[in-house]
């Protein structure tokens, strides 16, 4: 098989690489298929050449286009997106991919919707904890969706609470001292 795009996989998205005492780059960590290493380039590079594949993708044998998988991952996660990754990829690399899940995300009811329209509500951390043998493997076009916990949406509700109780607090001090 022919390589078109040499550095096929991302391995990273939304890195950052220093390149001066204050100053940072948004880099993506790709792996060369052909030497089994990893490659940290600008993303600007990295968006070039998906420009690039995209242009040419549509003169791809069947072969080529299989070491290619898109995917989405959403929600509460580190970096949410597209991310290109290798064929028979499972639902723990694919949010490992995303960055991991945040501290407010809810790993009790990813959902993995299937580009047919099917959706399945998968208890990761039964995963994490072993409890579970298999795990789903994605295909080209699947999202996954990483939800906020009810603790979280809980804690969000009440900071929003207690904001507009102390406006609510400054403005009757306001209007008391208004009126006198």
């Amino acid at each position: 098989m022919k390589s078109v795009l040499p550095l096929q996989w991302v391995l990273g998205y939304n890195c950052e690489k220093e390149v001066g005492e204050d100053s940072h780059i948004r880099t993506v960590n790709l792996l060369d298929r052909n030497t089994n290493s990893i490659i940290m380039i600008p993303i600007m590079v990295y968006l070039i050449l998906l420009v690039n594949y995209s242009a040419i993708s549509s003169n791809l044998s069947a072969e080529e286009k299989a070491a290619f998988v898109y995917i989405q991952v959403w929600g509460k996660v580190r970096n949410p997106g597209i991310f290109v990754v290798p064929p028979n990829t499972n639902i723990l690399e694919a949010i490992s991919f995303a960055g991991g899940p945040l501290p407010s995300a809810d790993l009790n009811r990813v959902k993995l919707i299937r580009v047919k329209g099917n959706v399945k509500v998968i208890n990761i951390s039964n995963i994490l904890k072993g409890k579970v043998d298999s795990l789903a493997i994605l295909f080209p076009g699947d999202i996954v969706i990483i939800p906020q916990s009810t603790t979280s949406k809980l804690y969000d509700i009440l900071r929003v609470m207690s904001m507009i109780a102390g406006s609510l607090g400054a403005l009757a001090i306001a209007y008391q001292t208004w009126r006198k």
